[in-house]
């Protein structure tokens, strides 16, 4: 589990996630995610998909460079609640 936070000009945020299970915080609506954030007025959003049974994980792992893995891994979620008409909350470590 990990726990960032961060200020901008709104105030403090909290970022939360876990790259191999789900998240041990939850957002009001009691989805499981691996990934959330609560904002500087207390919204949280999803950062991944939210966890449904026999659903694939909310989650892509790749090589930074497939010519030097030893450079490490990005992993990337998707799927998370709108933060625009058209866009999705997402997070890439």
């Amino acid at each position: 589990m990990y726990h960032i936070e961060y200020q901008d000009v709104k105030g403090i945020s909290v970022v939360e996630f876990n790259l191999c299970e789900k998240n041990t915080r939850l957002c009001p609506d009691g989805m499981s995610d691996f990934a959330n954030v609560v904002n500087s007025v207390g919204t949280c959003n999803h950062l991944s998909r939210m966890i449904k049974d026999y659903e694939q994980k909310p989650g892509a792992l790749s090589l930074i460079s497939e010519n030097n893995p030893a450079l490490g891994v990005i992993m990337k979620y998707d799927e998370g609640n709108k933060c625009t008409e058209t866009e999705k909350y997402s997070m890439t470590i």
